[in-house]
């Protein structure tokens, strides 16, 4: 089993006078995947620091950031919960016929669950300020929500300054992030990446 964690305390026990280590694993481990090991297993214990694998793309770069984010001990919260905060920041609209497009539903709605999943494609249903009335047909109290693009969707500029954003963030942390060049890189292969998409589609 391999995870990522951080030592946390390293102790002397005084009637065995072996050395006990402590280790705090990160939360998005499973604590379920040690079942397979009794108390008595014997195991090869092998630390080593922990390395990030290089992301392929701007929006796999992205996630990765919100996940370290979400990670931060001073933070406690889900990369998920990070990613919608920067994209209601940042918010590009879906429009057909050139309206914006907004979904009204019963304010017991969960609205993450009506999220739109296709092939790696998302929509968010983000609240209009001030849209919460009661529907007197119906009984109930009712929100209306604006139909926001996943970062997937983004062309090359609106990723540039989603991503930006969460960088600034993730430094602010004292979170390793990829240097300006290799942004770049990210950001040049997207582009190119959208530009074949975009034409696909068209």
């Amino acid at each position: 089993m391999d995870f990522t964690g951080h030592i946390v305390g390293l102790a002397k026990d005084f009637g065995s006078s072996l050395w006990h280590l402590t280790i705090e694993m990160d939360k998005e481990t499973k604590p379920e995947g040690l079942n397979e090991f009794g108390k008595d297993t014997k195991l090869t214990v092998r630390l080593t620091k922990y390395k990030k694998s290089r992301s392929n793309n701007a929006n796999a770069y992205l996630w990765r950031l919100c996940s370290d984010i979400a990670s931060h001990k001073s933070i406690r919260t889900t990369k998920e919960e990070v990613y919608l905060e920067r994209l209601f920041k940042h918010p590009v609209f879906e429009t057909i016929d050139g309206h914006t497009v907004i979904v009204t539903c019963n304010e017991k709605t969960d609205v993450n669950l009506l999220s739109v999943k296709d092939d790696n494609v998302h929509h968010y249903y983000m609240p209009v300020p001030d849209s919460r009335r009661y529907d007197e047909q119906w009984g109930w109290y009712t929100q209306d929500y604006l139909l926001v693009r996943g970062s997937s969707l983004f062309d090359v500029s609106e990723m540039s300054s989603l991503l930006e954003d969460v960088i600034e963030e993730a430094k602010g942390l004292g979170i390793p992030t990829e240097t300006d060049a290799e942004k770049q890189k990210l950001l040049d292969k997207w582009a190119k990446d959208y530009e074949r998409t975009h034409k696909h589609h068209n």
